[in-house]
């Protein structure tokens, strides 16, 4: 039964179920029912039938989803009406504590926000993490999703449990701008973390000047205001923190801050932005040390100094984190032009 459920064969279940098959029947380790498989493949016909023959809309697989949550996660609109209509609970929460809200915003599901906003759905039910529904369309940058969910009164400075960050912070960090930029529009509160990711030195002059703390630690990274501003950038910002009591990051910004240095003194910093630029510097760089080889010229030194501040300065100009494996690319291209340096002398 669950077999002809999940591959929509209706004319096998309507057999099956005329023969005495139980519809409620769970299905080994993964808890499913037939309802829970013909919702999650979107077989509207055989949900219908389903539950026409007493399948129970509060059943839920091993991992707490409904056939509700799994019509969400699947994007079956129809389904999700057949289901509402039978008396299926909008607010129900699995082993997540997420409801079929959480998962339609997960997914980008724009029509189902709109459709269980309409019925009921509460808008900022938390999970297992203190996550709402906008911390998630926050998280994933679906803009239109957290339109629908502002519109339905969501709190834009809901703080997550786990965390302690609202949906700007989610926005921001993850360069999701038009979401930013309509958080902001709609009130959403700055902090020092935020200013200092966006760059946005007026706010963290007012942020600070109202007493936020600019040593304060993100918990999810453990870094502080400075750390960000300075990986991305932000050299106003991460002189103006220095000014306001930052703390010197040991380790962290000692290798950021270096390679922002050379990088603020290359001429070339603003010709690097993409890839492209990339590959043409690197080409000409390959070129002009061959040419001078063969030539037998003394130039070859000044050709891996570029090479080395087009690297700098292309991973500054494209705003990467410098972190992480990040970190451990750079010192490999460094080490590659600097050999070739030392072998001149």
């Amino acid at each position: 039964m669950h077999d002809a459920a999940s591959s929509g064969d209706l004319v096998t279940l309507k057999r099956l179920i005329l023969h005495g098959h139980d519809v409620n029947l769970k299905a080994g380790l993964s808890y499913n029912t037939p309802l829970i498989c013909a919702a999650g493949k979107g077989h509207t016909d055989c949900v219908e039938y389903l539950l026409q023959n007493g399948a129970q809309l509060d059943l839920k697989d091993q991992s707490g989803e409904s056939a509700l949550h799994m019509a969400a996660l699947g994007g079956h609109l129809e389904v999700m009406k057949r289901l509402v209509d039978g008396g299926a609970d909008v607010n129900q929460w699995d082993r997540w504590e997420r409801t079929p809200l959480m998962w339609a915003v997960d997914r980008g599901h724009t029509e189902f926000v709109e459709y269980l906003l309409q019925i009921g759905a509460q808008v900022d039910k938390k999970d297992h993490l203190g996550c709402t529904a906008l911390h998630l369309a926050a998280d994933r940058g679906h803009l239109e999703v957290m339109k629908r969910l502002v519109d339905g009164r969501a709190d834009v400075n809901q703080r997550d449990r786990k965390l302690n960050r609202t949906p700007l912070m989610y926005a921001a960090e993850l360069g999701h701008r038009d979401c930013v930029e309509y958080l902001i529009q709609n009130y959403a509160e700055m902090d020092v973390f935020t200013a200092a990711i966006l760059g946005d030195l007026k706010e963290l002059k007012r942020l600070i000047d109202a007493g936020q703390d600019v040593n304060q630690r993100d918990r999810k990274s453990d870094r502080t205001p400075r750390m960000y501003a300075a990986e991305l950038g932000h050299t106003d910002c991460v002189q103006y923190l220095i000014q306001n009591g930052a703390h010197a990051d040991e380790g962290h910004n000692a290798f950021v801050e270096l390679l922002q240095k050379a990088a603020w003194t290359s001429n070339e910093a603003a010709g690097t932005s993409d890839e492209a630029a990339w590959t043409s510097d690197e080409a000409a760089d390959e070129a002009a040390w061959t040419s001078d080889e063969a030539a037998g010229t003394s130039n070859k030194g000044k050709h891996c100094m570029k090479s080395l501040k087009s690297k700098i300065s292309f991973l500054f100009s494209t705003r990467v984190h410098i972190h992480g494996g990040v970190i451990c690319i750079a010192i490999c291209l460094f080490v590659c032009d600097l050999t070739k340096i030392l072998s001149l002398t």
